[in-house]
This record gives structure tokens, sequence and C-alpha cells, in this order.
């Protein structure tokens, strides 16, 4: 028996724990069917997978590299992440403790096309997300042109009032001024947090307060009577947003909100903490990503060509390049070949292997492996829907049973029994109608493979498609840099055999029993010149 461990979750947006138990029952069915035991479950109750602030989610992670369990089963894969960045990384983080991650109603296997599938699900998924945020932010919209609260918790000093007005509390109100007159007076936001929190006064949040908060409140213009809407920046790949910018989408309306600090008082303390500011000067320490590293090689002396950083001329311009590690370590009496663009070549090498993964002669193959997997997550639907009916049709024979045996006794206790029974069958009458909902029975078109495909090359050459390290390692063979041109040899693997013979490549060969090799040269200064 295989070790796995069951992660199931669900948002906010009209889902209950019954979500969970359904997940639950789907994954132990699935592990009981397919040889595995579970040994754990980890479960995130109204959270969202947009995001990886998850604290089940984030345990479950954290212990893969324990090694009590080899495998993770989800019941789709939009319950493990809604983000493809955070969906590839925390794959990646389970590949790297040797854990897979499994999903019930979604099978995929390792050739490419399962690559580009998966990415294709994942992609939906995300969009699903971000429709079901447009529409939260349209009904946000409505309010805010209406000088309402939009949601969280408004501004110390405010309340909101039924109809979604603010209205200013008196008793936080006096708190604000005290806090705007003493930075008049001159007072460090060292002092002032001081005298608040020796007052006993707290911020919205109930914690004491300290620079940041003080900054926040001196910096909203709700303040000085001013509605805004967007003022702060979407929140960003972290989860943090930056409350401090403003956008350029931003609503702003002079006289929105109940003015407890003058414009007068608000612009004289912008003045002041304008000029206590102080221009941060951080050193750039971020490391480069090399995504060719192991794969470059230097055409002269056969050595690995490694990443590299220099800052140069008298601009102290950075260059990021890849260098031949002979030079680099030992000097260029030994090896003379010059270092070359990072950018310029992991660019050249997207636009390759964009001609290979979407080549629209394989999409044919594609559109029958999508409608493959289409028709058995049907069957897997119809699998837990008859499950259900079958639940429900025993359920619907222990009410009838119960009202004949309360029709005769008039028994409280089976009347209360009888109550729960019904809403059991409520939940999962509602939970069969939510899997008829998201129940996919419809075919995929050229069309929209065609426009996939497009869509996909376009990710891949500008470098920010999933699994991107996955299909180097796949396709790039090698990539070999002689002092005037550069040759990639790209991997045509087995699913690509048909396509690849049907055209002429210069430089075709049957490099080894298992897959076809395509050369493809360039010279040092078309590379440069094009800058891919």
């Amino acid at each position: 028996m295989i070790r796995a461990v069951a992660y199931a979750r669900f948002s906010s947006d009209n889902q209950r724990d019954e979500s969970i138990d359904a997940q639950l029952r789907a994954i132990n069915k699935f592990a009981e069917e397919n040889g595995y035991e579970i040994v754990g479950e980890y479960i995130d109750r109204a959270k969202t997978g947009t995001n990886d602030h998850r604290e089940d989610f984030q345990r479950m992670i954290a212990d893969s590299a324990s090694g009590d369990f080899e495998t993770v089963i989800v019941h789709k894969l939009d319950r493990f992440a809604r983000s493809r960045y955070d969906s590839a990384f925390y794959k990646r983080t389970l590949k790297t403790n040797g854990v897979q991650l499994v999903s019930v109603l979604e099978h995929f296997g390792d050739n490419p096309e399962s690559i580009i599938m998966e990415g294709l699900l994942e992609s939906m998924s995300e969009y699903y997300s971000a429709n079901l945020s447009r529409e939260v932010k349209k009904g946000q919209m409505e309010n805010a042109l209406a000088c309402k609260h939009t949601g969280g918790q408004p501004p110390l000093g405010y309340r909101v009032t039924s109809e979604l007005k603010y209205e200013i509390d008196e008793d936080e109100a006096k708190v604000i001024r005290l806090i705007f007159n003493s930075v008049l007076n001159g007072m460090s936001y060292t002092d002032i947090s001081e005298e608040l929190n020796s007052r006993g006064y707290r911020t919205r949040r109930g914690m004491e307060f300290g620079k940041n908060s003080l900054y926040e409140i001196l910096r909203n213009e709700k303040y000085a009577g001013v509605y805004t809407f967007r003022r702060s920046t979407p929140v960003n790949s972290s989860g943090k947003r930056n409350n401090h910018g403003n956008r350029s989408d931003m609503i702003r309306v002079e006289g929105g909100v109940p003015q407890i600090i003058s414009r007068e008082v608000f612009d004289a303390v912008q003045k002041i903490m304008d000029e206590r500011k102080r221009e941060p000067s951080p050193k750039n320490t971020a490391v480069e990503p090399y995504l060719l590293t192991g794969k470059v090689f230097c055409g002269l002396c056969g050595k690995t060509y490694c990443g590299n950083r220099q800052w140069s001329g008298r601009s102290k311009r950075l260059y990021v390049t890849y260098r031949c590690n002979s030079r680099s370590e030992k000097g260029m009496h030994l090896c003379g070949n010059k270092a070359i663009n990072r950018d310029y070549l992991e660019k050249y090498v997207f636009r390759l292997l964009a001609d290979v993964l979407f080549d629209e002669k394989r999409i044919p193959e594609v559109i029958a492996e999508y409608n493959k997997a289409v028709q058995e997550n049907d069957d897997d639907f119809s699998d837990e829907i008859k499950s259900l009916d079958k639940s429900i049709k025993k359920l619907k024979k222990e009410i009838d049973n119960l009202v004949t045996v309360i029709a005769n006794t008039a028994s409280a206790v089976l009347a209360e029994a009888l109550a729960e029974k019904e809403k059991e069958l409520a939940a999962l009458k509602t939970e069969r109608r939510g899997l008829e909902k998201r129940r996919v029975t419809v075919e995929v078109d050229r069309s929209e493979i065609v426009e996939a495909f497009r869509k996909g090359k376009e990710l891949l050459i500008s470098g920010e498609i999933p699994h991107l390290k996955q299909l180097i390692k796949l396709y790039v063979r090698r990539i070999e840099v002689f002092p005037d041109y550069v040759t990639v040899c790209l991997n045509y693997l087995p699913a690509l055999r048909a396509s690849a013979e049907e055209r002429t490549l210069s430089g075709l060969n049957s490099a080894y029993e298992n897959a076809l090799e395509v050369e493809n040269t360039i010279s040092r200064r078309a590379l440069n010149r094009n800058g891919f």
C-alpha cells in the first residue's frame, strides 16, 4: 500500500463543511480502489485557493519532508491551488521531498501532452477565480460610486451604518485628532506611539500603536473628508499589498466621508511627514535566475557555462551572462571563449521550444487527449452522482419510516431525529446539484485548441509558461557556445516523432533510439542583433 494523505479545502463562496465531507468521501473511495492507504488528513475551511496563506496546506507541505507519506490526494487540482505559480512552486516542493500529487477527478500521465493539459486545467481554474473576483468587484464599484463602505473594517474613528455609509465614532475620533495634533506639535512617531499606548488606546485591530499604524492613519485622506476606493495596490504573489501608493484607477470623492480633521491640518501634516522621510538606498543583492543551468557548454574547452553577474563600464552597468566555467575559475589563459548574454540566449531557446511544443500539426493529437480526459472526467462524476443517488434513496426510505412511526406514536424524540434526517437529505441534494453544475461534458473544438496553442506559444516565448524548467529538462539536450555562433540541440520525444517526420528539418537525425534530435545554429552577431 502506498502511504497517502488527503487534502481538502473550501473557500467562503457559498460552500460549507458538507463540501469537505464530499471531498474526503471521494478521496477515500479513490484511495481504496487504487491501492493507497490514507495516513492523515489536512483540511482548510473558508480558505481561498488563489494564494498559499492556508494553515493546514503549509503544514502539509512542511510534513512532506518527513517521509511519513509518498502521495497527496486531492479531489480536484483547484483544491490544491488556483494560482498557476503556487501550483507549480508547491508541486516542485513536494517532488523534491519525494511526494507526488494525485487528483481524484483529473488523471495525467508523464507524456508532454499531459504537461500541456495540466497547464490548461490550471489556467481554467485561475480563470474561474479571476472571473469570480471580477463579479465581486462590480458590486464594490457600485458601492464606491455611492461613497459606501465596500467591505473590511472601517478606519479607526468611523463606524458603518446599516445603509453602508460612514459616520464618525466620537470616542475613536478623539484619538485621530490627538495623533494629527501631536505631529503638528513636533512629536516623533515613537513618542506619539508611547503616549497613545500608555493611555490604553489601541489600533482598529486591537494592537498597540507603532510607526506603521501611525503612518496608515496620517496618510489616510478619509480623515479629511475624502472618500477613496482602490487606494491600495492589488495583493501581490506573497499575499501582501501596498496601502501607501495611489493607483491610477482609484476613485476619489471630496466630501464623500464625514470629516474628522480639517483639510488644512491634514495638508500640514503631509508636508511634515515628507520632510521627515529619508530616501532608502538598499544595495541590489537579488540572485539572478539561470534557467539553462547545466545545459550550456563551451564549444572550445567543453566546460559548462555558468551564470555570471558583472558590473562594468563607466556607468557601472550590470551584465547578466552565461560564462565559461574554465575562464571563471582559472583565467583567460585556459579558455578565451566569450560570455553570452543570458536574456538573448534564453529567449532564443524559448522561441525554438515554442516551435516544437506548439506546432499546429500536433493539434489533432491534443484534441484527442482532451476529449479522452473529458470522457474520463464525466465517468468519474457519474460514479459519484450514482453514489449520492444511492445515499439519497436510502435516506428517503429512513425518513418515510420515521414519519410512519411518528404518526403512530407522536414521539418528540423521533421528531427531532426526523428534522436531522431532513437536513442531511437537503445537504446531499445540494451536493448533487453542485456536482451537476461542475460536470464537464463539452468536447473541445479545433479553434479553441488553436487559440490555446497561440497563447501557450506567447507565454513560452516570454518565459512565463508553467512548468518551464520541466520543459527545458525534457526538450533541451545541449547548447554549445562558440566564439562566433551558438548551437542548440533539441529532443523530439517519441510522442512528437510523427509530426517531426512529416516535415523537413535542417540537421534532423536519429540521435538515439527513443528520440529524434534537431540541431539549430545561430551566429552570435545575429543573436545580439535580434535580442530575442
